[in-house]
């Protein structure tokens, strides 16, 4: 599937606007780029999903997680 670079976070290597094509059969590579997807729960209001494009820092195969740049989910 492809999405749209929806914002300015990711340049020069990506621009607002980019067409970016995801394989997700594809594995994680460290320092290589990734789409995190998350559904955002607001306090007031309907939840939606939002897609980060980030790069991969490190993937810790123990818990099957991945860490990327610049990224934080607080519950």
């Amino acid at each position: 599937y492809a999405v749209e670079m929806p914002d300015t976070s990711m340049e020069p290597r990506y621009n607002r606007g980019d067409i970016l094509f995801v394989n997700p059969n594809i594995l994680p590579i460290r320092e290589e780029d990734a789409i995190i997807q998350y559904k955002h729960k607001p306090e007031a209001g309907k939840s939606r999903w939002i897609a980060l494009v980030r790069e991969i820092v490190k993937i810790d195969d123990k818990k099957g997680g991945v860490i990327v740049s610049n990224f934080s989910l607080k519950n």
